[in-house]
């Protein structure tokens, strides 16, 4: 049977952290976490969805099932658009990020102990079947792989494979770690709803790049809110899911982290402390609103107006070269709709897009011009392509000229980059596509012109970022 409970007004999703590798249920039935104010909680045991916690932990979608962001994985063949790749060093560590993906109440069943199969049944609220998720330990380059049973209904990726890190496809464009456990970096923290809370945070980084695995930072805000009246959109706050995955990584090494926040000198990560994330759950006729205790990894819901709390919010759907050097757009062809402006295409979002029509076009090209914070000198262009680019085909970008300046005095744009559209980007959602400048016109710049005269048939053009790679 599973369990999540709930007291009083609380319910309580109780997520054991993954310090070992063994797979096992989450849940303790005999004891309960402190939640932070003395209380000894009463249980009373509800539902949970196995299917949606799985799904959301790797591509988090909506509510119609687009995709909205990918956490982990890369295609490497454009040919298996479902088939993603993570590089890991051994079975240890693709045991570990696979157990971070399963709900607290699944009970893995060990197929064979002694080389690590698992199947893990997937049950909704009611207790009906959803399916069933296996991890499969394999040979030589494929370390395992994690596949699910016929009509599981996973979204935007059907099989995982755990590539070892001695065989992932290399080549020139390999991007080397620029930020590692510790460091700190300041983003803007998007409340959504009321922009006048918006505000500048220093995010430490609790987790660096790996391969089909993006960093993860992570920042505390400075004043406690009242969940409801303050609610962050698209993929600030972390879900259920990503929550249990930050727990992990926070409690494994709590005395660095709570320093390294410390030295962030925004919200403190403080044992005892609650911080809301993105949860809503529905019973009869109230809501309850989540938050977390990451010391001890058990999540909890309140309902409206209850107490206020800090937000732990999070950054990973960037890569190292996104943050290091932010580009902010000036001007450009209008999208079909306020959020969807050329904006867009650089807010290191792959959720969002600068989607715009074959009439916003400007003497026969779409066009945006943008800049970076300071002089660069990059050395070659990423272009992201929308996160519906396989629902909505041809809207990628054919062909385009890149342009750049040092100063906007000068007369002429030197052109770094261009592409004449015979290769066509994939259809793939969240693809990530680089161009590397010639050696003869790479120097100092800031200001940035990209033309795209045609793209792949469509009346519309898609794209969900644009950056750059530097040295």
């Amino acid at each position: 049977m599973k369990h999540i409970f709930r007291h009083s007004l609380l319910w309580l999703l109780t997520i054991a952290i993954a310090a070992t590798t063994m797979f096992t249920a989450c849940t303790d039935d005999d004891k309960d976490s402190n939640n932070g104010n003395g209380d000894n909680p009463t249980a009373e045991v509800i539902t949970f969805d196995d299917l949606d916690f799985f799904q959301n932990a790797i591509i988090e979608v909506d509510s119609v099932g687009d995709m909205m962001t990918r956490y982990y994985g890369v295609i490497l063949d454009e040919a298996e658009p479902e088939h993603l790749y993570i590089g890991v060093d051994n079975l240890a560590q693709a045991q570990t990020l696979f157990n971070l993906w399963l709900a607290p109440d699944v009970e893995p069943l060990a197929d064979m102990p002694a080389n690590g199969s698992l199947t893990c049944p997937l049950t909704d609220r009611e207790g009906n079947s959803q399916g069933t998720i296996y991890f499969t330990p394999g040979n030589g380059a494929s370390v395992a792989e994690v596949t699910a049973s016929a009509g599981t209904g996973l979204k935007h990726f059907n099989k995982i494979t755990f590539l070892s890190n001695d065989a992932w496809p290399t080549n020139d464009e390999d991007e080397p770690v620029l930020f590692h456990e510790g460091d700190i970096i300041s983003h803007i923290f998007d409340f959504g709803q009321d922009p006048n809370y918006n505000q500048a945070l220093n995010f430490v980084c609790v987790r660096q790049a790996s391969k089909g695995v993006k960093p993860l930072f992570c920042a505390i805000t400075r004043d406690q809110y009242y969940r409801p009246s303050y609610v962050s959109t698209g993929a600030y706050v972390p879900n259920v899911g990503q929550a249990k995955a930050i727990s992990s990584i926070l409690s494994k090494s709590w005395d660095f982290y709570a320093d390294c926040f410390n030295r962030a000198a925004c919200g403190k990560l403080e044992k005892g402390q609650a911080y809301w994330i993105k949860e809503e759950h529905s019973t009869w006729f109230k809501r309850f609103y989540g938050y977390i205790y990451y010391e001890s990894g058990a999540i909890y819901g309140a309902e409206e107006d209850e107490f206020p709390l800090p937000y732990l919010v999070k950054i990973d759907w960037l890569d190292d070269s996104a943050i290091k050097c932010p580009l902010a757009a000036t001007n450009g062809s209008t999208g079909v709709r306020g959020s969807e402006g050329y904006e867009s295409a650089f807010d290191n979002n792959t959720a969002t897009k600068w989607c715009t029509h074959t009439n916003q076009k400007q003497n026969g090209a779409w066009v945006v011009e943008f800049q970076a914070k300071e002089l660069i000198n990059p050395k070659a262009v990423k272009i992201v392509t929308a996160n519906d680019a396989a629902k909505y085909k041809g809207r990628n970008p054919g062909k385009w000229y890149l342009y750049a300046k040092g100063d906007l005095s000068e007369e002429k744009w030197t052109l770094l980059c261009w592409t004449d559209g015979t290769y066509k980007l994939a259809d793939i959602n969240c693809k990530e596509y680089t161009y590397t400048f010639d050696p003869e016109v790479r120097d100092i710049y800031k200001y940035f012109r990209m033309e795209i005269q045609t793209n792949q048939g469509a009346d519309v053009l898609s794209v969900a970022e644009i950056g750059f790679i530097l040295d």
